[in-house]
C-alpha cells in the first residue's frame, strides 16, 4: 500500500488553479517516493482519501475533492487513473468535541508520523491518501461485501 500525507488545502476539480495544485502535490510526494520502489503500481487499484479540516469554511464535496487528487498521481503512483476501480473519500472535522481513532498499522512510518504531527500541531488542512490493490471485498452493497 502506498501512503501519502500533506497539509495542502484541497481544491475543487473545477478550480482554475488545479494544474498548480497538482504540481504542488507531485512535489510534496517526492520525499515519499524513496519508500516505494515498485512505482508506478500495476493492475487494478483502490484508493482512499481522507480530508481532515479544522474550520467549516470552504469544505468541498468528496467528488470535487478527490478527482484532482487522483488525477495528480497518474504516471507517478499508477500508470493511469483508470486503474482506480474503487475509490473512497471522506471529509472529517477535527473539532475539539469529536473523538475518533486512527489505525496507523498499515501506514508507512513516514506517513504515520506526518499525519500524527499535523493533527497534534493543529494543521488546518490535512490530506491523507492511500492506494493499494483492489479487491471485490472492498465493495459493499446494502452493507454487505460482494
Amino acid at each position: 500500500m502506498i501512503c501519502f500525507v500533506t497539509d495542502k488545502r484541497p481544491i475543487s476539480y473545477n478550480s482554475r488553479k488545479k494544474s498548480t495544485y497538482q504540481k504542488e502535490l507531485k512535489k510534496a510526494f517526492e520525499s515519499y517516493k524513496a519508500f516505494y520502489s515498485q512505482l508506478p503500481l500495476e493492475g487494478e487499484l483502490s484508493s482512499n482519501i481522507v480530508y481532515f479540516y479544522r474550520d467549516q469554511n470552504g469544505t468541498l464535496d468528496v467528488d470535487n475533492l478527490s478527482k484532482p487528487f487522483i488525477d495528480a498521481f497518474s504516471g507517478i503512483i499508477y500508470h493511469d487513473d483508470s486503474q482506480i476501480k474503487h475509490r473512497e473519500c471522506s471529509c472529517i472535522s477535527l473539532r475539539c468535541d469529536q473523538n475518533f481513532e486512527i489505525n496507523y498499522s498499515g501506514m508507512s512510518e513516514k506517513a504515520a508520523k506526518k499525519l500524527e504531527d499535523y493533527i497534534h500541531k493543529g494543521a488546518k488542512h490535512i490530506l491523507y491518501f492511500e492506494v493499494g490493490d483492489f479487491s471485490l471485498k472492498q465493495v459493499k452493497i446494502g452493507g454487505q461485501s460482494i
